[in-house]
């Protein structure tokens, strides 16, 4: 239909029977569930075939010859709702199994899932006499036209935030982390070295290349700042830590990614646990789009107290400015 948006996911599932459990009890639980949902089941060579979408999609298919499931799916469509029946098939078969492993390319699984359970993030009031600052910088910025440095920055992100007092405090804290005083000292070199130094969560982003500098520079942009103004639990300043301390990986992957998607308009799917938990915590308190994109949006106070519950909630405390030595 014309004007109708279409996504697509694609979802991996792999897992083993439990001994007690045969292909013919799975085979029939399938079925059972499945009747919700519009949708074509064939029965072939002992394992059971579903389509979606009149044949658009790649099937759904569990193979009941063995105890051993590992396949994939490709669902497209414009109804989520179709989606999320899918979901709710493999979550009444999940007890059959000893273990079964879902993960998809949009993060869509882990939302679900998260969406389901009590919100484990608290809407906390400031605390710290840095927060405050922020607080104080955030209400003069609001004030203020931006500088000549700031609209460098902000030109060559290209975004268009709904959270304008967050997007403003990234960018003066990212210009005093670079130590940019002038549109000279605006060195993207320097940015993509600084960003591979780091080591952020290499294995999920990949290293920094100058050849996508525009491209990827709003992320470099949080790499360096999540880096040098937070620190992690007791451990001290992010930028010290090696990635190997419990949470700490898996931390700033939702941090960047939750950032760039609820408060800076850079959406990105769920890429784990903790930042599906983020994302319906914005849900809660601001209106979602046909696919649960959700952009914080309101007064100073507002934003800075939603962001900085969820950062709580990572692990990572707001202490300021930390250079790294040039």
């Amino acid at each position: 239909m014309e004007g109708l948006l279409v996504m697509s996911c694609t979802l991996f599932y792999k897992g083993d029977l439990k001994e007690n459990v045969s292909g013919n009890i799975l085979s029939s639980t399938v079925k059972k569930h499945i009747k919700k949902i519009d949708c074509i089941v064939h029965e072939c060579n002992e394992a059971i075939i579903i389509t979606f979408n009149n044949g658009t999609t790649e099937p759904l298919m569990f193979d009941i010859s063995s105890n051993i499931i590992n396949n994939f799916f490709k669902w497209n469509g414009d109804d989520i709702s179709e989606l999320y029946q899918i979901f709710d098939l493999f979550i009444k078969i999940k007890p059959l199994f000893k273990s079964l492993k879902i993960t998809d390319n949009e993060g869509l699984w882990e939302e679900y899932v998260t969406l389901n359970r009590p919100c484990k993030i608290q809407l906390r009031t400031l605390v710290s006499e840095e927060e405050a600052q922020l607080l104080t910088r955030a209400h003069v910025n609001s004030q203020n036209k931006h500088s000549e440095i700031e609209q460098i920055i902000i030109s060559t992100l290209q975004l268009k935030p709904t959270a304008l007092a967050i997007y403003h405090l990234i960018v003066q804290d990212f210009i005093m982390v670079m130590q940019i005083k002038s549109k000279h000292e605006f060195i993207p070199e320097a940015i993509v070295a600084l960003t591979n130094e780091i080591c952020f969560a290499d294995d999920h982003l990949g290293k920094a290349q100058m050849r996508i500098f525009n491209e990827t520079f709003a992320y470099m942009m949080l790499q360096i700042w999540i880096s040098y103004s937070f620190a992690y639990k007791h451990y001290g300043v992010i930028n010290s830590l090696p990635n190997n301390i419990r949470g700490l990986k898996s931390s700033k992957l939702a941090a960047l990614f939750g950032i760039s998607s609820i408060f800076l308009n850079l959406h990105s799917g769920i890429v784990n646990e903790k930042h599906a938990e983020m994302k319906k915590f914005a849900a809660n308190y601001y209106s979602t789009g046909g696919f649960g994109e959700v952009m914080v949006s309101g007064n100073v106070n507002t934003e800075l107290v939603f962001f900085l519950s969820m950062m709580d909630y990572l692990g990572f405390k707001y202490i300021g400015i930390n250079k790294p030595p040039y």
